[in-house]
């Protein structure tokens, strides 16, 4: 079963690129990504993992709230 990140990001490609690679890094299985550009207000990120826990998906979670330029960061259906 795969859970689904929201994220707002206060910039565009960058943020986009450290959360991910973050995300990587910590050997999470991404396999989806949607990104949504905002005018003025960033980029909204739409994160799919694959693994059933949602331990997992908590911790991708903690993982991009210590990002900075991250402001908002949830699971969604």
């Amino acid at each position: 079963m795969s859970k689904r990140l929201y994220a707002k990001l206060s910039s565009g490609m960058d943020l986009t690129i450290r959360v991910l690679t973050t995300l990587r890094r910590k050997e999470f299985a991404i396999s989806g990504i949607d990104m949504k550009n905002l005018e003025e207000t960033g980029v909204e990120l739409l994160i799919t993992l694959t693994g059933n826990s949602s331990k997992n998906a908590e911790n991708a979670m903690y993982q991009m709230e210590k990002i900075y330029g991250v402001s908002e960061v949830k699971l969604v259906n």
